[in-house]
């Protein structure tokens, strides 16, 4: 199989987004540019120069219709949404858009986990309000995402002592629970609060906890941000939310962090004769 290079991987994410940005479009679904992507937008036009992902949100209401819609109008022809309730593959409780002419693997992911390259679509839910209830409530949703880490990773071999000793017995316990029950675990918590009557709201299914919060009204609304020459919606309140993420989002980070993250090995499924990316062709 043909390996998919950096750039090319790149190039093949932003023809996802294109594709699903005119989709979203023609069917008054709102969407936006979020973390990495959102950030690459604003510091640098385009990707973060170290970056190999595209990430997006969608209220949950949008977010609900989009899988609706779709499964009597794709996106494109080699495009398909999965989650955890129709893919096997896929492992989180949110979407991926995947390219289905590709194969890929995250670092560390257990082989039978295999996707493609694709875009993630993560849903806006609403918080609670209570101090204690919040922090019950993200303490819960932390705990099932380490679970659900334990049931879709491989056993790492360069992990310290202390880590090795934790791998062994989380992986004895979770390694043969079904990874799809986490997922509708994750999902039903964070449906909990409904999105359009919270005054706080954040990635709760799969996100980064606390840091994600910010208030409602940074969803009411959108601007345009040229990304790679293409210009796409990002909320009106993006400052907000990128300081809730990264503080000094605008100050570069130390050389040695300038790495991709994701580490997501991809491959075309067919040799594709020197081809080059969908809207190169």
């Amino acid at each position: 199989m043909e390996e998919i290079e950096f750039h090319e991987l790149r190039k093949l994410e932003l023809d996802i987004l294109i594709d699903f940005a005119e989709y979203c479009d023609k069917h008054a679904l709102r969407y936006y540019l979020y973390a990495g992507t959102l950030l690459g937008a604003v510091r640098h036009k385009g990707f973060i120069p170290w970056d190999d992902d595209v990430d997006v949100i969608m209220a949950r209401p949008d977010y609900e219709r989009l899988f609706l819609l779709i499964q009597k109008e794709p996106v494109g022809p080699h495009l398909k949404l999965c989650d955890y309730r129709n893919s096997k593959r896929c492992v989180f409780p949110f979407y991926k858009l995947i390219d289905t002419r590709t194969e890929g693997l995250e670092r560390n992911f257990r082989e039978e986990f295999r996707s493609g390259v694709c875009i993630d679509i993560f849903p806006v839910d609403g918080v609670p309000s209570g101090k204690l209830q919040r922090e019950f409530f993200f303490f819960r949703t932390m705990l099932k995402k380490k679970i659900l880490y334990y049931c879709i990773h491989e056993f790492n071999p360069d992990a310290g002592v202390i880590r090795k000793i934790r791998q062994t017995l989380f992986y004895y316990i979770f390694r043969n629970m079904d990874h799809r029950i986490i997922c509708k675990s994750l999902e039903k918590c964070s449906k909990k609060y409904d999105f359009a009557s919270s005054k706080e709201i954040a990635v709760t299914a799969y996100g980064d906890g606390k840091r994600e919060i910010v208030s409602r009204h940074v969803l009411e609304g959108d601007t345009w941000m040229d990304f790679e020459g293409h210009s796409f919606r990002v909320p009106a309140g993006y400052k907000e939310c990128l300081q809730s993420l990264y503080g000094d989002y605008m100050q570069l980070p130390p050389e040695a962090a300038r790495i991709p993250q994701h580490s997501f090995r991809a491959w075309w499924k067919q040799h594709r004769n020197g081809e080059g990316a969908r809207r190169n062709e």
